[in-house]
């Protein structure tokens, strides 16, 4: 052997004994932050036990510190810990990981639950607040977008850096997927969790409603509708042997987009042309436009030939901010209880606390629909039955009994809606949502419920309010609930 090929085996065999590995710490835009070299060697048998002290150290590296700030026993300790994992690289999706399987380990052998819990969401606490301050984005509170509706609190809201909240969902993330947790011989949500999430629910919900339906998204409670809207039609057709029902979309409401079902919605955009920038509760006799548009469902309801199961209406229009007349809807709540079709009532956008009242439909007095959908701001979507649906005991609420859904196997999704219901709850968002609202409409002249507002009607007004860094989409505001009045008129003048 040549003393070129000697030298190669002698490199070779101090590689494969004392490997190099880079540790890149990375952020979440995933620009480089620093460089370390470790010496490592794969065939240790040192293990590092999982400790509270590791732990607090890689959350300080999950925030932006640098590895090189710690002592070389320190670093030692991170990377035999690391290397158990199969972690050679920092970037934040492998801290996250690291971090929550390190905080389970802990979680098996600490002896004191809830002690460890709270220095943990503490720390957790630290971290989310420390890195919000650098990326937390300076519009924020000019987002009156909302991310199309999305979110019913700012991105900068103390909640979410509850520490009790964050060690929750820490200890119920699964690293895996899916989070299923058996029980009583059925795949079901962690029962704690869920306990919760319905004494919150209930304490801001309509009176004696209950949620039918858990779906992935409020597109997809539209399109659960026809579970609902086929035993309508079974009820009233009890000789029929096909059934295929039918929906009445009232104005410009937004309806379903799965191709299965979108054919079933009939629109009717020219009810459009009875709403009003502002909700009108008085109890005035129909307008002649009014009573022509309840003559025309009047008639489809009894061509036998239709299988109409329910009509589909939003209280407060999303794209216009426009509503019916309490006179109307009652009249037509005494048209669909004629002919036995239910009513649907979209708050997927309005749900939630924005006009000041959780749903909308709880501002008008004598009026109550069937079923309602809800999703986006409170994170988790589905189908309400209403309390008229509750008391009559109306077997259609069977249809969409609670399933075994993505929601419903996920702890986490429960865990941030039942965050959110608590913030709406003790920081009285609904009543702020009405108060900043009305206050706005008056100086302003805007048009709307709540903070659901228009802007349509200010383009033209003296007090024209500067929307030049409000982000908005069709003429519409959708703020975060804790508005309040000073600041509406800092962003507003």
């Amino acid at each position: 052997m040549n003393f070129y090929s000697k030298l190669f085996l002698i490199l070779l065999l101090f590689f494969q004994n004392n490997n190099s590995y880079a540790v890149k710490k990375i952020d979440n835009k995933s620009n480089l932050v620093c460089t370390s070299l470790f010496k490592t060697s794969r065939n240790s048998n040192e293990i590092y036990a999982p400790t509270k002290d590791l732990l607090r150290w890689l959350i300080t590296l999950r925030g932006g510190g640098k590895i090189s700030d710690f002592s070389p026993k320190v670093k030692k300790q991170i990377k035999l810990f690391l290397e158990q994992n199969f972690i050679y690289e920092l970037t934040t999706e492998n801290l996250d990981r690291a971090i929550i399987s390190l905080y389970k380990n802990i979680a098996n052998i600490e002896a004191d639950q809830s002690e460890l819990k709270t220095w943990i969401g503490n720390q957790i606490a630290s971290l989310r607040i420390g890195m919000a301050s650098h990326e937390a984005d300076p519009m924020d509170s000019h987002d009156f977008q909302r991310g199309w509706g999305f979110r019913l609190l700012r991105e900068s809201d103390p909640i979410f850096s509850d520490p009790n909240y964050l060690a929750e969902m820490l200890s119920s993330t699964s690293l895996w997927g899916t989070h299923f947790i058996r029980r009583r011989g059925k795949f079901d949500l962690d029962e704690k969790y869920f306990k919760e999430f319905n004494q919150l629910w209930r304490s801001v919900a309509p009176y004696k409603s209950e949620i039918a339906r858990f779906t992935i998204s409020g597109s997809e409670a539209n399109n659960s509708l026809f579970l609902f809207a086929d035993k309508a039609v079974q009820k009233r057709f009890q000789k029929i042997t096909q059934i295929k029902s039918e929906i009445l979309a009232l104005g410009n409401t937004y309806i379903a987009t799965d191709s299965s079902v979108r054919n079933r919605f009939n629109i009717f955009p020219e009810f459009s042309e009875i709403t009003t920038s502002e909700l009108d509760l008085s109890d005035r006799p129909l307008t002649f436009l009014e009573q022509e548009k309840l003559d025309s469902l009047r008639s489809i309801f009894s061509d036998s030939k239709r299988q109409v199961g329910g009509i589909l209406l939003e209280i407060v229009y999303s794209r216009t901010i426009k509503m019916f007349s309490r006179s109307f809807l009652i009249s037509l709540r005494n048209l669909c209880d004629e002919y036995g079709v239910l009513i649907f009532d979209d708050e997927v956008l309005s749900g939630g606390g924005r006009t000041g009242k959780f749903f909308a439909y709880e501002h008008i007095q004598g009026f109550e629909p069937d079923f309602v959908t809800f999703g986006k701001g409170l994170v988790v979507s589905g189908v309400l039955a209403t309390r008229r649906i509750i008391e009559s005991n109306y077997s259609i609420v069977n249809a969409g009994a609670l399933h075994q859904t993505t929601v419903t196997n996920h702890n986490e999704v429960i865990l941030k809606s039942s965050l959110i219901l608590r913030r709406i709850q003790e920081g009285h968002l609904m009543e702020n949502a009405f108060n900043t609202g009305n206050y706005l409409k008056e100086k302003y002249g805007f048009t709307g419920l709540g903070l659901m507002l228009s802007t349509q009607s200010v383009m033209n007004s003296p007090r024209k309010p500067n929307l030049v860094n409000v982000a908005s989409v069709y003429n519409r505001l959708l703020p975060y609930l804790d508005l309040t009045p000073e600041e509406a008129d800092q962003i507003f003048e």
